[in-house]
């Protein structure tokens, strides 16, 4: 079983948290006249503003609200000016201790979002396939992960959802690299590779190891350490069958 990956506080917010600053507002958050137009179909100011929360939220950055979240005073302020409600009504929907989210099934109807489901969306499953091969970083993999369900307007799942997907989805891709190369390596390049797990240096140290070691330095010992460990590579003559 692959071991979860715990993103950091920092990297879940990045994904995760509403923007509260004034660019970041302007460049997720307004409002077009269809968004207006649903929103004045409620009728009281806590659903006018609960539903212009979810329409947004779902949109950027691409979740739902969650129960007794609390939502930046210039978020509220942002959305108020919008839609035309005063500072009371921001004030006593802002002291609820509970968001509203009664609007999410409509919402997702109205405007096209799907629930998180890897099983049945095959175009996500391809990409995330080949994505994960290339992948840079944990972090990068679920960054990228995440631009790409807000593209396809799916639900972002929970982050620990999302630490899964990762790991898994690394373990699996290099799983595949790995059989790739075994698979393109010839018999004698085979032999040479194994070579380096029998053959020791330096007291129980296998030739392998010793190969991956890499000291830190700008001197000429770690320069001529690093020399000998290429014109071994080189050497080696590895033959890739591709």
């Amino acid at each position: 079983m692959a071991r979860r990956i715990v993103l950091t506080a920092r990297q879940r917010r990045i994904l995760y948290d509403l923007p509260s600053t004034e660019s970041d507002l302007l460049r997720h958050y307004v409002l077009s006249d269809q968004d207006i137009d649903y929103i004045r179909q409620r009728r009281r100011p806590e659903n006018k503003l609960g539903f212009a929360l979810q329409v947004c939220a779902l949109r950027y950055p691409g979740r739902l609200l969650q129960p007794g979240e609390e939502i930046p005073s210039s978020l509220l302020a942002f959305l108020g000016a919008q839609i035309g409600l005063s500072g009371d009504e921001l004030l006593r929907y802002g002291q609820r201790t509970q968001t509203k989210y009664e609007h999410s099934t409509s919402l997702q109807t109205l405007y096209g979002y799907t629930k998180f489901d890897l099983t049945s969306n095959r175009d996500f499953r391809d990409w995330l396939k080949d994505t994960a091969e290339h992948a840079k970083s944990n972090e990068w993999l679920a960054h990228a992960i995440v631009v790409k369900l807000r593209s396809m307007k799916i639900i972002l799942p929970a982050p620990t959802t999302l630490e899964r997907l990762c790991a898994d989805e690394l373990v699996l891709a290099e799983n595949r690299v790995t059989k790739r190369i075994t698979a393109s390596l010839d018999g004698s390049s085979k032999k040479r590779l194994l070579k380096l797990l029998e053959e020791h240096v330096s007291g129980n140290i296998t030739r392998f190891v010793w190969l991956r070691q890499h000291e830190v330095g700008n001197n000429s010992r770690v320069m001529n350490n690093l020399l000998d460990r290429l014109e071994l590579i080189h050497d080696m003559e590895i033959a890739l069958n591709v």
